[in-house]
């Protein structure tokens, strides 16, 4: 395993019209079913839009950006959505939701 950094550079939304933060956090360790992911790639889209307006309401402060893609950073026992073990280095995307795999 390589050594990863402690921290990482993240920028909070803190609510319609306030200005963004980018500030830095601790990195925790995910459980062991847990997956942590260097992100390459992430974009926002219409939900966000409507959130950072004031449309939408989300708990703040906040990240952001749920349409990602990355590497798995560290070993974990967590598996892909084919149910096969997921390596260190494998490159990821999720989304908020979940396909049958049926249609």
């Amino acid at each position: 395993m390589r050594s990863l950094p402690k921290s990482a550079r993240i920028t909070l939304f803190h609510g319609a019209a306030q200005p963004f933060e980018i500030c830095e956090r601790p990195i925790a360790l995910p459980g062991a079913n847990g997956v942590l992911v260097q992100v390459s790639l992430a974009t926002i889209c219409g939900s966000d839009l409507h959130t950072v307006l004031g449309r939408r309401s989300a708990p703040t402060p906040c990240v952001l950006g749920h349409e990602i893609v990355g590497v798995v950073a560290a070993p974990t026992q967590a598996r892909d959505a084919d149910g096969k073990p997921l390596q260190e280095g494998a490159r990821v995307t999720w989304s908020l939701m979940v396909s049958c795999h049926q249609c």
